[in-house]
């Protein structure tokens, strides 16, 4: 809402200044940033859920206190952990990159907008999913390496439809 409102304000300076003005489309960014919130909600929840499953089965890895399938569960967790770290990277450098240039995307066609709300809802699924499957009592390491192929795929499909 901000933003709108300085750019209507430096749009009416421009018109004095003869600048030409820009043509939008009218999509509102506020389904943007109310998705982009939700995603970062999610980031953090599952920030929380791996540093307290680190914390709790990491030291009883560690002190070889873990039963056979606890210690095979952390295992995984430690084989996926490098992609699910990219993963979890990009979606915060594509919600830092839809922020910093909010004032453009209001300005883009209509097309790709729609296109960057289905992708924001891919990843937002994928963030709902991945807080519960990462819950220490679930730790689902395989699924969760499962769900992010899944969302890396729905992802490109969506793109190379354009």
């Amino acid at each position: 809402m901000m933003c709108r409102y300085f750019l209507l304000e430096s749009t009416e300076q421009d018109e004095v200044l003869g600048v030409p003005t820009l043509t939008t489309t009218g999509y509102n960014e506020q389904s943007l940033i109310i998705i982009i919130r939700q995603i970062c909600t999610q980031l953090h929840l599952i920030f929380v859920n791996i540093d307290t499953f680190i914390k709790t089965r990491g030291q009883a890895y560690h002190s070889k206190q873990l039963r056979s399938n606890q210690r095979s569960n952390f295992e995984r967790f430690i084989n996926i952990y490098n992609n699910f770290r990219q993963t979890v990277l990009f979606m915060c450098h594509l919600n830092a990159s839809i922020i910093f240039s909010l004032d453009n995307i209001r300005c883009i066609d209509l097309k790709y907008s729609s296109l960057l709300m289905k992708l924001l809802r891919i990843w937002l699924t994928f963030a709902e999913n991945t807080v519960t499957l990462s819950n220490i009592i679930r730790n689902r390491w395989d699924e969760i390496a499962a769900l992010c192929l899944t969302s890396i795929e729905k992802s490109t499909k969506s793109i190379l439809k354009l």
